[in-house]
């Protein structure tokens, strides 16, 4: 029992590090979302992706021998993946950083907990709905609720960012399905590769696809700041916290691997503040602590341990 709630709190702590991580990556997709079209700049986000799991497939000797089921799991999934990231360097183009990370990750725990219940017959205990109570009310204050009411409230920016919540919420789910039979390195190879893919031919048949060093004056948007934002969102942001978030999907279910997403509003705004001059307010700071607060309350419960492989 020792060794499991070991286990667990480390797990915990590996958590709050990755989606740090994630509440960085709204200022870094912010700062090069206008430097080239959103599914390109996705593109070179899994692009590095891809490689780093393929190294770290051929290095670990994992099998890449998939059967059908999973395989078409992984293609729904990377599609669903490719339509996120979209619609989320698409959305930063004009929406804050900050208040676009809150959208995105208080809501999408509450489209996790609704489809996994609906299609997978999760039980959600009641201090789990306590949680969960706690982390609206923390996404409702970071959201600024003086102004909710006002001409912007429903403005179509919003709704991008609900779109993408719902997208990776059905995401998060189908992952849980395929890593229950496929180890985390194969399993995040083939979805990252298979989204690198996917963008590809999207940026393509836009006639986006623009090379580095190419004769498209709209090459000028790699510079090395974006090199650096997007290797960022790449590792840090991408193989570390991606992976960590997959794994805690596949350990504690996906209603409760979804409910860590709750530290990133209170991080988003944090960066946001730092490295953009998005002030937060006072009611930002009260939100920030209500959703650390959720993911607690819904996760250190005595009869919901990590289990054990």
């Amino acid at each position: 029992m020792k060794k499991t709630d070991g286990s667990a709190g480390f797990l915990f702590v590996m958590m709050i590090i990755s989606m740090s991580f994630w509440g960085g990556s709204w200022v870094s997709a912010k700062l090069i979302s206008t430097s080239l079209p959103a599914e390109l700049v996705a593109f070179w986000r899994f692009f590095f992706h891809a490689i780093a799991f393929g190294a770290w497939m051929l290095g670990g000797r994992h099998s890449f021998a998939l059967t059908r089921r999973q395989l078409l799991l992984l293609v729904s999934a990377a599609l669903l993946l490719a339509v996120y990231n979209f619609l989320f360097f698409y959305g930063l183009i004009v929406g804050f950083a900050g208040k676009s990370g809150v959208i995105v990750t208080s809501i999408n725990p509450i489209f996790s907990f609704l489809i996994a219940s609906a299609l997978f017959s999760q039980k959600i205990s009641r201090s789990q709905i306590i949680g969960l109570a706690i982390g609206v009310v923390g996404g409702f204050l970071l959201m600024e609720p003086a102004g909710m009411f006002g001409s912007r409230a429903f403005d179509s920016t919003a709704l991008i960012f609900v779109g993408a919540a719902a997208v990776w919420a059905s995401l998060t789910n189908i992952s849980q399905e395929i890593r229950k039979t496929l180890d985390m390195v194969p399993f995040s190879f083939y979805l990252f590769g298979l989204t690198t893919l996917f963008l590809a031919l999207w940026s393509a048949a836009g006639g986006n696809f623009i090379l580095p060093f190419g004769s498209d004056p709209r090459s000028a948007g790699y510079d090395p700041a974006f090199w650096i934002n997007v290797l960022y969102l790449a590792i840090p942001a991408g193989v570390f916290a991606n992976s960590m978030y997959f794994h805690a999907v596949h350990r504690l279910g996906a209603h409760r691997g979804a409910s860590f997403t709750f530290i990133v509003p209170a991080t988003a705004m944090l960066f946001s503040w730092i490295f953009l001059g998005e002030i937060p307010l006072l009611s930002t700071l009260v939100g920030g602590a209500l959703a650390l607060t959720a993911v607690y309350v819904i996760n250190h419960t005595g009869r919901h341990r990590v289990p054990k492989k």
